[in-house]
């Protein structure tokens, strides 16, 4: 029967008596029951399962996340990718003794952090209308162009574009300006972050921060401040979340 693997943990004096009450409580896919593989400071959170029974469905991802999430309530960890399966415990250790050093640098990095994520969605359309304004120009492709007006057609057409053009470009430096701003008002928490900007033209921007409990407050008033500034924008902020997005490691 194969393993899967949900998370690494630090074990250090303060939670190591906490490891078999926590896992002991929580149940794997399939209601399988989680145990450890542990080496030194370091366990692997795993369970049995038959690859029949591993099904990448909503309910499964949701159980394994949950999992995670209620082992971050008392173990730094770096969490797994859904699906991360092994042979045998005797491979899951092997894993342990070829990456600990990895391991542990990584994990100590994580100690005390959490994972908060920040979205700014944008209305392009409402943006773009307020914007059209500071471009000097109408734009209305809809308006059909006379007959009489046949010499002008290509002087309108490349009016036209220059306006769009120019309209992108004021778009597109809103949503710089908006994230410039953000990240003056994150520098000085001292903290890690960084921006999926989902591509150029999308109107969705997310931002992942790595930060303690303790400044959680100052994140709450930190997007208060950016909603005032910017009205036009929704931003939500979520998290405590396990360090999905900063558990970047290559296993051997």
């Amino acid at each position: 029967m194969s393993k899967l693997i949900y998370a690494v943990l630090l074990i250090n004096g303060n939670n190591e008596d906490k490891l078999f009450e926590t896992v002991s409580c929580l149940k794997g896919c399939a209601g399988s029951i989680l145990y450890t593989v542990q080496l030194n400071n370091l366990a692997a959170v795993v369970c049995n399962i038959a690859a029949e029974d591993l099904v990448k469905d909503v309910p499964s991802i949701l159980g394994y996340a949950h999992v995670i999430e209620s082992l971050m309530k008392v173990f730094t960890l770096l969490p797994m990718r859904f699906g991360s399966i092994f042979d045998s415990t005797d491979q899951i250790f092997a894993m342990l003794l070829k990456n600990a050093s990895k391991f542990q640098i990584k994990l100590k990095s994580l100690e005390d952090k959490y994972e908060f994520g920040l979205k700014i969605k944008f209305d392009s359309d409402k943006l773009k209308e307020d914007l059209t304004d500071k471009v000097g120009i109408q734009i209305n492709d809809s308006e059909p162009i006379s007959v009489k007006e046949e010499s002008t057609i290509f002087r309108q057409y490349v009016e036209q574009k220059l306006v769009k053009h120019r309209l992108e470009e004021q778009y597109v430096a809103f949503k710089e300006t908006v994230l410039s701003r953000l990240s003056e008002y994150l520098k000085p928490l001292n903290e890690s972050f960084f921006f999926d900007k989902h591509g150029g033209s999308s109107n969705i921007i997310d931002t992942y921060m790595l930060m303690s409990l303790i400044k959680k407050e100052e994140i709450v008033d930190l997007v208060n401040s950016l909603q005032l500034e910017f009205p036009s924008i929704s931003f939500t902020l979520t998290g405590p979340w396990p360090p999905y997005n900063f558990a970047d490691i290559t296993i051997k």
